[in-house]
């Protein structure tokens, strides 16, 4: 499994993150993506991924709870936008998980 840490890059091979968000780990065996999302807000954001179906799991930081909440079709591969579904405002993390895998 490999990691790539840092903040966004606009290397599309790995998926592109706007600076603001930090994307913590993408594995190229099996198509998944963490990404955290560490402000104070729900404010909905972007992310660059691979032509595929995903299944989308979210995590709180503040009240460590998890939701999955179904699947995003990225049929040309692109931006798809993201907004955390817990009713309390704060960082959290976005798992993404190419299905099939």
């Amino acid at each position: 499994m490999s990691a790539t840490y840092g903040w966004g890059s606009p290397d599309r091979k790995l998926g592109h993150v706007p600076r603001r968000y930090l994307r913590l780990h993408r594995s190229t065996e099996t198509g998944e993506y963490l990404v955290l999302q560490p402000d104070e807000t729900d404010e909905p954001f972007a992310v660059r991924l691979e032509a595929n179906t995903y299944s989308i799991r979210w995590h709180s930081v503040v009240s460590r709870e998890t939701k999955d909440v179904g699947t995003v079709e990225v049929e040309d591969g692109g931006n798809t936008t993201f907004a955390a579904p817990f009713a309390e405002a704060g960082p959290a993390v976005l798992h993404l998980k190419r299905d099939g895998n």
